[in-house]
């Protein structure tokens, strides 16, 4: 409507001059180009300027989505990096539980060997004078030695691989004596690291 407007109005301005200055028939024809002119430049403008428009809004919508996109990728990483690292304190938190039941289960097997060896020294003091130690004579005896065995039976008095010392009992629960190993807790009673290891629990032990 603006355009048509203003399209008539430079027609009426040229054709009241052409009139006043008398002008011909070609005059006229010269008039009625310019008018086309005038029309399709002012057509032309109002293209460009729609053209621009829209270039304009294919650029922001492909910011906006660009962003958005990031955004997206962003979050995805992140719950991707949450996932591993979950997966990743698992088999951290596996890792360390079988290590720590292979650290017990060591230390049970080398008190176990330990225990052994004291009840071997023990039969051979039974051998030799008919007896075992008392209790009051305990483990000590195996060391300071005798007449028989002057250099004694064991190099030390040993402790069990927590570092605290077996215990020595005569007589024994199940026979004349025991040796007990009372676990990381040192005290009698309890379960895993814990638990008492007699020399009654011995496979193939015979106490006579």
């Amino acid at each position: 409507m603006f355009f048509s407007k203003m399209t008539n109005a430079l027609t009426l301005c040229l054709r009241l001059k052409a009139g006043r200055a008398g002008l011909t028939e070609p005059a006229h024809r010269c008039v009625a180009s310019s008018r086309g002119a005038v029309r399709a430049t002012l057509v032309s403008s109002a293209l460009t300027a729609s053209r621009t428009r829209t270039l304009q809004w294919r650029v922001a919508s492909n910011v906006l989505g660009s962003s958005s996109l990031r955004r997206r990728l962003r979050g995805f990483t992140l719950v991707e990096l949450l996932v591993v690292m979950v997966i990743i304190g698992m088999l951290a938190s596996l890792v360390v539980f079988k290590t720590r039941s292979y650290l017990i289960a060591s230390k049970q097997n080398a008190a176990k060997a330990e225990i052994a060896r004291v009840v071997q020294a023990l039969e051979s003091f039974y051998a030799a004078h008919d007896r075992y130690p008392t209790n009051d004579e305990g483990l000590e005896i195996l060391v300071s030695g005798t007449d028989v065995f002057p250099d004694g039976l064991l190099n030390k008095v040993p402790n069990d691989p927590w570092r605290h010392p077996y215990q020595y009992n005569s007589p024994g629960q199940a026979g004349p004596f025991e040796v007990i190993c009372l676990g990381a807790d040192g005290r009698e009673g309890g379960e895993q690291a814990a638990r008492d290891i007699s020399s009654d629990d011995l496979d193939g032990e015979t106490n006579t």
